[in-house]
């Protein structure tokens, strides 16, 4: 077992946090305005295809498997040195920029991004364990689908 097996929820937390928690935080997020839907409260899925991903840490439920991650084009991750990543998930790299040598535009404009932006999906292995975006990929990618 290694560090990464002990941060993942086991099967048994998954199914116990659907059954004890996200009901209550389903009634009290959509009171509050905070989701949108009921299954914003389930962020580690109901089915049992769902929770089997969740329980291997692949949170993104293999959604992008078959759809792109538009991050690239709508993010960027600056950490306390001023180097530029496309997000949390890839805070190790690759570094797309560094702000000590150039502007933001010249970073998000630049070569390296371009790049990433043409690369197929998935992007990176960590990409399947990510959910940060996933409401919003979804929504763009039906968008540029229709």
């Amino acid at each position: 077992m290694s560090t990464r097996d002990l941060q993942r929820l086991r099967k048994e937390q998954i199914l116990a946090f659907n059954e004890e928690i996200a009901p209550g935080m389903a009634e009290r997020g959509l009171a509050l305005g905070v989701f949108r839907r009921e299954a914003d409260a389930y962020p580690f899925g109901v089915g049992k295809t769902a929770v089997h991903h969740s329980k291997k840490g692949l949170y993104a439920q293999g959604y992008y498997e078959q759809h792109r991650c538009l991050a690239p084009w709508t993010h960027a991750l600056i950490d306390h040195l001023g180097r530029v990543t496309v997000c949390c998930m890839l805070r190790e790299g690759p570094v797309l920029g560094d702000l000590r040598e150039q502007s933001f535009s010249e970073i998000w404009q630049g070569p390296a991004y371009a790049a990433l932006r043409a690369r197929t999906q998935p992007l990176f292995p960590a990409c399947h364990r990510c959910d940060d975006f996933l409401q919003e990929n979804r929504q763009f990618n039906t968008i540029l689908s229709a």
